[in-house]
């Protein structure tokens, strides 16, 4: 298994609160010019390293039961593209039987993007084998939630 590296929280933690502060700051009408630089400042004081921020595997902390398929799900992202997953547990049942599917079909897919938009899972994937991209020229899927807890959307 590939070695992946560990997300700096507490730079991502700054740089978050610095972009807080610059989104306060626009949107405050009594804002002024110097207190817009200085949070923009802020934000470019803050040493982050993109790569590694885009590349450490971020397996949710409530995976539970489903943190390994979730961590292989995570592991088929190609680098650069950010290594995390974008929706609620109840989503987990869904992505882990997904997984175990895709990997019986085509060991080699890769994942693009794992989110939750609009009340639907968005799972983005990409595959080499012709004879799976014939039968899903989209290679991506949407489902609506059956097992979501939260939001009701």
């Amino acid at each position: 298994m590939t070695d992946f590296p560990q997300p700096d929280e507490q730079r991502e933690e700054a740089l978050r609160a610095a972009i807080d502060d610059l989104a306060t700051a626009a949107v405050d009408a009594d804002s002024t010019e110097d207190e817009m630089t200085a949070a923009m400042e802020a934000i470019r004081q803050v040493p982050v390293d993109t790569q590694r921020m885009l590349d450490a595997l971020r397996v949710p902390d409530d995976a539970g039961e489903y943190e390994a398929a979730l961590r292989s799900l995570l592991a088929r992202i190609p680098d650069g593209w950010g290594r995390w997953i974008r929706c609620g547990p109840g989503w987990y049942p869904i992505l882990a039987r997904l997984e175990e599917r895709l990997r019986q079909i085509d060991p080699d897919y890769q994942v693009h993007q794992i989110k939750a938009e609009f009340g639907t899972l968005r799972f983005y994937w990409a595959s080499r084998n012709l004879e799976i991209h014939g039968r899903s020229p989209t290679r991506s899927g949407s489902s609506r939630p059956r097992l979501e807890t939260g939001s009701s959307e």
